[in-house]
């Protein structure tokens, strides 16, 4: 499975385009549980994807049925809060069904600002800038091997406040991402799964 780790999908809309059409992408679930907005359905990402002609679908797990991940090709976690991100992917076991849908065919997973952190080993660090709302298990998938700290580059007293977080909370593992990353990883869901559930 591929990972694209990303902070703003509006400043990598390119590479995007790109990624998507090399993994010749047909179908993209946008899942917008970080900020689920009535007004503009998946944002910026939903309407990239059908710009470039992709069968788009938004959901919000914590509110919606969620669709069947075998009838996509990319998969679209948007930013926003990642508490309530990782609220709803714990919620419906998301991380599991992830690693069934990769297992059976190519399979590419986007993370942005917020999907991106619920990527990684924990979140605990976004509560510098966001309510955690009450979520007391902060550890996330982990297919990132440290935590995920996006818009490094920010302007503004927020990109100040996580630069300041950053500094002053050193790990050699931070994987930091400015308004214009686009990282890729690959991630072997066999090595995921037990041995009775390949």
């Amino acid at each position: 499975m591929q990972i694209i780790l990303i902070s703003d999908t509006k400043l990598v809309a390119d590479g995007l385009t790109a990624m998507a059409e090399r993994a010749g992408a047909g179908s993209v679930l946008v899942i917008d549980a970080a900020a689920p907005d009535p007004a503009s359905r998946g944002g910026s990402a939903a309407a990239l994807y059908r710009e470039i002609g992709l069968d788009v679908t938004v959901t919000d797990p914590l509110t919606e049925p969620m669709p069947d991940l075998d009838g996509f090709d990319l998969l679209h976690l948007s930013g926003g809060n990642p508490f309530r991100l990782l609220a709803a992917a714990q919620e419906i076991g998301l991380k599991e069904m992830i690693l069934e849908r990769a297992a059976g065919a190519p399979f590419t997973l986007v993370g942005s600002s917020a999907g991106a952190m619920v990527l990684g080993r924990d979140i605990s660090h976004a509560r510098i800038l966001m309510p955690d709302l009450g979520l007391t298990d902060s550890a996330g998938f982990g297919w990132i091997d440290g935590p995920v700290m996006p818009h490094m580059d920010m302007s503004g007293w927020r990109g100040d406040v996580i630069r300041a977080h950053v500094a002053d909370n050193p790990d050699p593992d931070w994987v930091w991402l400015c308004e214009n990353s686009f990282e890729c990883r690959e991630l072997f869901p066999e090595a995921e799964l037990a041995p009775d559930e390949i």
